[in-house]
């Protein structure tokens, strides 16, 4: 089985520059992601609210105990955690929900979705105020001051963060092998991460691990040859909260 990380690195490595292999905005990722929605539409309509969304997330358990009005979600792809937390709440709707994105994925999703609550979005400068700040396995691909930059703008009174790639380990890069593309990605040390979100107004308020489930069994990272990458087996969620 093909390694899921590849390398690591002291400093983030560049993009493996190849025009056919755009990564998160390849053509190929764009169909894949509009299949997966589609699926969990039609699923939904047959088998009712209570169906398995494409990945694990707890944001409707923080949605509703904050009785929160709008999210803001980080490389929320095709809008599934839209779909997933509104068909969730029983009494408190969803009044705004930004989808953070590449411009291809934005730009794709606007045009065929017309939902007047969801909005996808490319232009960090558009980004206004939001109950919750959400991310859902997307922070490892990008760095910390770009996340501080959007905390800034949202100024969320929760954050939380699902999948965090990271643990009792150095900080480091490594590159993600999607298909026959690398991406860049980071693994981050917590107790530094932590204290860079307390130090811009935020403290911690849970940690827990985040796992999938395959066909009942709890499915773990696959055992890497690197030394480093090997000490993380799961990923983690994070909650935090405006001090």
């Amino acid at each position: 089985m093909k390694e899921i990380w590849s390398g690591e690195f002291k400093t983030c490595p560049k993009k493996k520059d190849n025009k056919k292999k755009l990564g998160f905005k390849s053509e190929k990722w764009i169909n894949k992601i509009k299949i997966d929605l589609e699926t969990y539409k039609k699923q939904k309509k047959r088998y009712s609210i209570y169906t398995i969304p494409p990945r694990p997330s707890n944001l409707s358990i923080l949605f509703s105990a904050i009785n929160a009005s709008s999210v803001l979600d980080i490389g929320g792809s095709n809008g599934w955690s839209y779909y997933y937390l509104n068909n969730s709440l029983n009494s408190n709707k969803v009044k705004k929900y930004t989808i953070l994105e590449v411009e291809p994925i934005s730009k794709f999703f606007s045009q065929i979705y017309k939902d007047k609550s969801i909005n996808y979005e490319f232009n960090i400068s558009k980004i206004t105020r939001h109950d919750i700040l959400y991310m859902n396995s997307t922070l490892q691909y990008f760095e910390d001051n770009y996340l501080l930059k959007i905390i800034n703008l949202s100024r969320p009174k929760f954050i939380l963060i699902d999948d965090f790639l990271g643990g009792k380990i150095r900080n480091f890069y490594s590159y993600q092998n999607y298909y026959d593309d690398q991406i860049p990605v980071k693994f981050r040390n917590i107790s530094q991460f932590k204290k860079k979100m307390i130090n811009n107004g935020y403290s911690l308020n849970l940690i827990k691990d985040f796992s999938t489930e395959i066909n009942g069994n709890i499915s773990y990272f696959p055992k890497s040859k690197n030394k480093e990458v090997s000490k993380v087996r799961n990923g983690l969620s994070l909650m935090f909260k405006k001090i």
